[in-house]
């Protein structure tokens, strides 16, 4: 494929990923009244996976596709996770209880880092979140709980979904964010004695990225969708197929071969 064959190709899946970005962005309440801790924690996880959508197609006009790769692994596992508050809506309490304890043990580590590091300030942050510990844990006696419990790990929650052949898609993310040597292969080109430092013009590699993070964004629209009552799973299903046969039908149309790519399949 020439130069202008690849750029011509990048810019069809721009503007479709573009379009696929504001259309979910017009079917999202800009704003809502009267929700639960939990309910909330499900629109702020939706909406931060439109801005990861978003700053993937920010990424695309430069050819920065190992970049997009890494927001691409965030998206994963918030989509994913939202698919995992889905599975359990009618738990939902007990869904947002195991985000906080996840998200407390996180960050304790890391202020307990800081504090071995003697970085200012780190003791009185280390004190703040060991005080958020008791109600974490009366929160979780209310629900029955005897021992707190977080969230399950990312391919656990892959397996329950039936979705275990996405980990080597995760995978994939994952050689972009430690810079191994297929990272490297996708920002320049290099080998044999010599690298060239332009930007690498990879327009199926650019492809497998956008189809991935366009499924994992249709995963979280859907999924926060049929929690908080925005849309039917009839209207959401048809939406999805729709949105993801254009990205597709786009592809395809620049020459791609998306089977390639191994990321498409339904929620």
């Amino acid at each position: 494929m020439t130069d202008e064959e690849a750029e011509a190709a990048k810019q069809q899946m721009i503007d479709v990923v573009a379009s696929i970005h504001n259309r979910l962005v017009e079917l999202t309440p800009s704003t809502q009244e009267g929700m639960s801790d939990p309910e909330v924690l499900v629109a702020v996880l939706h909406a931060g996976c439109l801005s990861l959508y978003q700053g993937i197609y920010r990424l695309m006009p430069d050819w920065l596709t190992e970049e997009a790769w890494i927001l691409c692994r965030t998206l994963m596992v918030d989509s994913i996770t939202l698919l995992y508050f889905m599975g359990y809506a009618d738990k939902l309490e007990e869904m947002f209880l195991k985000f906080q304890v996840s998200s407390y043990r996180h960050e304790i580590a890391l202020e307990r880092e800081a504090l071995t590091l003697g970085l200012e300030g780190a003791g009185d942050k280390v004190a703040l979140r060991e005080a958020e510990l008791p109600a974490l844990e009366s929160h979780g006696k209310a629900l029955g709980w005897t021992t707190l419990k977080g969230l399950p790990g990312f391919k656990d929650m892959l397996v329950e979904a039936e979705k275990a052949e996405r980990y080597w898609s995760y995978r994939r993310a994952s050689q972009a964010v430690h810079t191994s040597r297929l990272a490297m292969a996708g920002r320049v080109s290099w080998g044999d004695g010599r690298y060239d430092l332009g930007t690498k013009k990879d327009p199926l590699n650019l492809a497998a990225v956008t189809l991935l993070a366009t499924d994992s964004v249709l995963i979280a629209h859907q999924s926060a969708a049929l929690v908080l009552g925005w849309s039917s799973e009839s209207d959401l299903n048809a939406l999805a197929e729709e949105l993801r046969g254009q990205l597709v039908e786009a592809a395809k149309a620049a020459g791609l071969d998306v089977e390639k790519a191994h990321l498409m399949d339904e929620v």
